[in-house]
């Protein structure tokens, strides 16, 4: 069910927002780890019982997110939103699934609304890996070693850090407690399943029914408030692509 935030008055909305969750925007993910932090006892009944992660169960989760299935259609009404946002989301839906999401997106824009979209390029992972350049997920050149089971391993060679950047599935398989693996296998959202450039990202949302849709340069907007959600370090390693309703 939606959380606190759906009873925003905000008409800027946030997709996949995560720990970024600034009040200017009403901000939207469908983590269980935002499902818990609305539900304290549970979270601590899970942890203590090991079936969070106390890592996880650590991490500072804003209480106001509404919570809502990404891979469903969007709890809100026709032209609610004057701009629909996300980073770093729909590269972990099936290309299906981030269209429908899309024209979801489109669905609750007002006419003349924007919708920007932020992912990870992967022109730029796969020049970095032509180039012999091993970059880890920020874009910036892997200068320490890689920690793996209590133990320093080999710098990783560009095809393995590759293969880390891209967010295929671990190396070491679903970690955590029996309820945590579970939900790792049957959700599946942390991989990534398709990847995009900015050609193919300006067709899918052409797809979706937006016009207009070409990549924008880091906070190159109309968008108001879009400094409170879009961050450097992701559009670094990343490609921005705005379209309009």
């Amino acid at each position: 069910m939606p959380g606190p935030a759906a009873t925003s008055t905000s008409k800027l909305l946030h997709l996949g927002c995560g720990l970024t969750a600034p009040p200017e925007w009403l901000n939207v993910d469908g983590s269980w780890n935002a499902w818990l932090a609305q539900r304290p006892l549970l979270r601590s009944i899970g942890t203590t019982l090991r079936l969070v992660p106390r890592s996880q169960s650590a991490v500072p989760w804003p209480t106001t997110i509404t919570i809502a299935d990404l891979r469903k259609p969007l709890p809100f009404p026709d032209d609610t939103f004057e701009a629909v946002y996300s980073s770093h989301l729909i590269e972990h839906l099936h290309r299906a699934g981030a269209l429908a999401l899309l024209r979801e997106a489109r669905r609750v824009l007002r006419p003349g609304g924007r919708c920007r979209t932020l992912v990870p390029d992967l022109r730029k992972m796969v020049n970095d890996y032509v180039a012999g350049r091993a970059v880890d997920a920020d874009g910036k050149p892997v200068t320490t070693r890689v920690a793996q089971n209590g133990s320093a391993q080999d710098l990783p060679d560009p095809a393995r850090a590759m293969c880390m950047r891209l967010m295929m599935r671990s190396e070491n398989g679903p970690r955590g407690g029996p309820l945590h693996r579970a939900y790792q296998a049957g959700v599946d959202f942390h991989s990534h399943k398709w990847m995009y450039d900015g050609p193919s990202l300006a067709r899918l949302m052409t797809e979706a029914g937006f016009f207009d849709c070409r990549e924008r340069g880091f906070l190159e907007t109309d968008i108001p408030h879009l400094d409170k959600v879009e961050m450097r370090n992701r559009y670094d390693d990343g490609v921005a692509v705005e379209g309009r309703k």
